[in-house]
Formats: structure tokens, C-alpha cells, sequence
């Protein structure tokens, strides 16, 4: 039988060493005594002492909830819009005209639409495509810039989006290497 040496400390006890080998010093059945080693602290995964519990949330409560953010909502890309417009610094761009690529990511107002599953509540793509269209064929501008932050502004003030990114790209047609110039712009709602 193995008698197991007690200490003072018996609560912070976390492992057991053997006492060194000599005569006596071995139990009957030649199995050896072992004795408790004190760990420093007490255990990482005890858990706080009902009298600290109350101080340990007070500070561990508004911490977390500052970490806990709104759950996003889904995100709507409309991608590789192609459309028609005279555009440019240079007057050949503007008579001449060019095709240009626009590319939408658009944050909706609200997740209704992830709910209900009806067309009523989503985004209508055939009208953002329409008012897209409208900017970029309708008006003319000296920069891509300029006209990407009309078409984000129409956007915004048309349909419930809470933000919007307009990519435009155009091919380079002045370049002999070809390559294309690309302009993103991104606006949000005021609240």
C-alpha cells in the first residue's frame, strides 16, 4: 500500500513526486511513497471563487459587449455591367465613345429580404442595372472618377442601400500595350 505524504498546502496540489529510493523509504510490495509538489498558482481552468465571480464580470462584461458587433448583412454584387459612353479628357474619347465595365457591391438597408424569400423585399437588379445605364449614357464626363461618384450618388439617393462601391474600367485605347484603367469609388448613407 502507498501512503501519499500530506502537506500544509493540500489545495494546490497538481502532481505528485516519488521520494528518492533507499531502505524504508519503499512501501510493502516494493512500490514507492510519493509525495504532493505544490504548484505556484491554483489551477488555470478553476473557476473564480463565488466572492470574486461578481468582480471578474463587472470587468469582463462591458469588454465583451464592445467586441460584439451587428451581424452583417448579405452583400449584392453586380458584376461586369457593360455599358456605352463618351467619356474622357481627350475629344476623340468623347466622340468616338467606348464600352466600359461597371462592377456594383451594394449593402442593403435591410435583411428582409434574407427572411421573407420574396422579390418585393430584395434588391431589383433590373432597376439599378436601368439607373446605371442612365449615368453612364446620359451624361458625360471628363474623368472616371467623377462619373463613378455620380453613378454611387444616383445609387444611393434612388434605391435602400446603406452603401455602395462602383467600380468602372475601361480599356486604354491611347496605350499600345493595351490595359485598362479602373476607378472605385465607395459612398455611404448618411445617417
Amino acid at each position: 500500500m502507498v501512503r501519499v505524504v500530506e502537506r500544509a498546502r493540500s489545495d494546490r496540489v497538481s502532481h505528485v513526486d516519488r521520494l528518492p529510493d533507499g531502505p524504508g523509504l519503499t512501501a510493502p510490495g516494493g512500490a514507492h511513497r510519493l509525495r504532493p509538489r505544490e504548484h505556484p498558482k491554483p489551477f488555470p481552468w478553476r473557476l473564480p471563487r463565488p466572492s470574486r465571480l461578481h468582480s471578474v464580470q463587472a470587468v469582463c462584461v462591458p469588454r465583451l459587449a464592445a467586441l460584439i458587433v451587428e451581424a452583417p448583412l448579405a452583400i449584392v454584387r453586380l458584376e461586369g455591367l457593360s455599358v456605352f459612353g463618351h467619356h474622357g479628357a481627350r475629344p476623340y474619347e468623347k466622340e468616338a465613345g467606348q464600352r466600359l465595365e461597371v462592377d456594383l457591391e451594394i449593402d442593403p438597408l435591410s435583411d428582409a429580404a434574407e427572411h421573407s424569400d420574396r422579390l418585393a423585399d430584395a434588391v431589383d437588379y433590373d432597376a439599378i442595372y436601368r439607373a446605371v445605364r442612365e449615368v453612364v449614357e446620359g451624361r458625360s464626363f471628363h474623368l472616371l472618377e467623377a462619373l463613378a461618384a455620380a453613378t454611387a450618388e444616383e445609387l444611393l439617393t434612388r434605391f435602400p442601400m446603406r452603401r455602395v462601391q462602383v467600380r468602372i474600367a475601361k480599356q486604354n485605347l491611347g496605350w499600345t500595350t493595351g490595359g485598362r484603367a479602373v476607378v472605385e469609388v465607395v459612398r455611404e448613407r448618411r445617417t
